[in-house]
């Protein structure tokens, strides 16, 4: 458990983590092991993360004669105790530390990571490895928003507001992959076969109101076809938006890579890869990426060793590759939206 508290108030985090990682060997070739790893954040506080980002430079360049709390009840009527510094010195400047206060917000958050995997090997040199992985997360934010008037903070804002938001993201791997290490004299050769599959996932829903009644936190009946909102109390007046979004995504590729070097001296290393991508068109899902390298290491040459002692390591090296990217834009561009 962790907590942290600011130097401006209303920012209070608590932090509650969990965290195991086991590997055990079953006979002479089989290991096995996972990696589970769990938070949960819990933040509440005021509008500093939030419209007002500024909180700290603002409370840090106030004039020094500016005040803070209305200690002397020299405003008339006022709910939250603060003043409004209004035409203070010639200057109209809202009371940023004030309106933090009145706000009352809380982000909420829950992520869970966690692997396992078999390792086998099946030759010598020659291992199989599996492994299966996820990434869940879960999170949902509010933040209730009182009005305020320009004697009470500095700042008109009449109507009450009230925000929600929540979303899930879920992330799955699996990979298998053949590896293979060999050294024979001089030579050393290493060679990787494997494939993966990857699946994002995600949704979200937001919604936020205007104009609702002065309580801490309102409660409402929203219908989302209509757009409609049922408020507690009769006589208010809500306007909403509303916002939803789905995601996701599959990934697919096999990959391959073999290096050979001889003698740590003559390098050279050739790598493929044959990626599908969900985001693009049936018809140009998948590409093979093709890469190849190669390298001297002339320190290691006997006309070199030892007769230049200011180089430790000199190599020269030369690569050519290609690669992909499916990050053009919104998702799936070849399908036009329908509003």
């Amino acid at each position: 458990m962790f907590q942290q508290k600011s130097m401006v108030k209303k920012w209070d985090l608590t932090c509650y983590s969990f965290r195991i990682n086991s590997d055990h060997r079953v006979g002479k070739r089989l290991k096995i092991g996972q990696a589970l790893t769990l938070t949960y954040n819990e933040t509440r506080r005021g509008n500093n993360a939030g419209d007002n980002r500024f909180i700290y430079a603002a409370s840090a360049s106030m004039p020094p004669s500016f005040s803070y709390l209305d200690v002397d009840n020299s405003v008339p009527n006022n709910r939250y105790g603060f003043t409004r510094n209004l035409g203070v010195a010639g200057l109209t400047i809202g009371n940023t530390p004030g309106m933090n206060q009145v706000v009352d917000a809380r982000d909420r958050s829950v992520r869970l990571l966690g692997n396992i995997y078999g390792e086998l090997e099946l030759l010598r040199g020659l291992k199989f490895r599996s492994v299966a992985a996820l990434d869940f997360g879960n999170s949902r934010n509010n933040g209730w928003e009182p009005g305020f008037t320009a004697r009470e903070l500095g700042l008109e804002r009449n109507l009450n507001s009230f925000g929600d938001s929540r979303s899930e993201n879920v992330q799955q791997v699996f990979t298998n992959t053949l590896n293979y290490d060999g050294i024979f004299g001089g030579h050393t050769i290493n060679a990787t076969a494997g494939m993966e599959y990857q699946q994002i996932r995600g949704n979200g829903l937001s919604y936020s109101n205007i104009g609702l009644s002065a309580v801490p936190i309102p409660i409402f009946t929203v219908t989302f076809r209509t757009g409609r909102v049922t408020p507690t109390v009769k006589g208010d007046f809500c306007s909403i938006m509303r916002l939803l979004n789905l995601s996701q995504r599959a990934y697919f590729a096999y990959f391959g890579r073999a290096s050979y070097d001889y003698r740590d001296k003559y390098l050279v290393t050739a790598t493929a890869r044959y990626d599908m991508s969900s985001n693009f068109a049936p018809e140009n899902r998948a590409k093979l990426f093709p890469a190849v390298s190669a390298a001297w290491r002339i320190s290691n040459e006997d006309f070199f060793k030892d007769k230049v002692s200011f180089v430790t390591d000199l190599k020269l090296r030369g690569s050519w590759g290609q690669l992909g990217n499916d990050k053009i834009g919104f998702d799936f561009p070849h399908i036009s939206p329908v509003d």
